[in-house]
């Protein structure tokens, strides 16, 4: 989890759910960078701002999703939107109650984008 990213800064010590679990639903989409220059400059300059655990899809460097200088434009290939309340997680029922406790990490990515501009705002 990067923390340039105002989607994900919260989220950057970890929130006691790690890995965080985020619903994917996509076929072909997939992170690919135009060179070897362009992933490098992603990387050094601090915007990747999710990866994956394991390749899943066949994105470069299992890139998840990447944040632009301001750190307020995020693309991202998984579906928090889908994840907005414990009961959408395929195995909930199963979840030791502990993970189930608090935000969905989801809800947590959508709570920490409205703080941050709550703040620019206030600023």
């Amino acid at each position: 989890v990067g923390d340039r990213c105002i989607w994900t800064r919260e989220l950057a010590g970890g929130f006691g759910r790690e890995p965080m679990m985020l619903p994917i639903a996509h076929g072909e989409g997939r992170f690919v960078a135009k060179d070897g220059a362009t992933l490098a400059a992603l990387e050094s300059g601090g915007h990747i701002a999710l990866r994956y655990t394991e390749a899943v899809n066949g994105s470069q460097g299992d890139i998840a999703g990447i944040c632009d200088a301001s750190g307020r434009i995020f693309g991202l290939m998984p579906h928090p939107e889908r994840y907005l309340d414990w009961t959408r997680h395929p195995a909930w029922t199963r979840l030791d109650a502990g993970v189930r406790t608090g935000p969905t990490p989801g809800r947590l990515l959508f709570e920490a984008a409205v703080g941050a501009v709550r703040a620019l705002a206030s600023a």
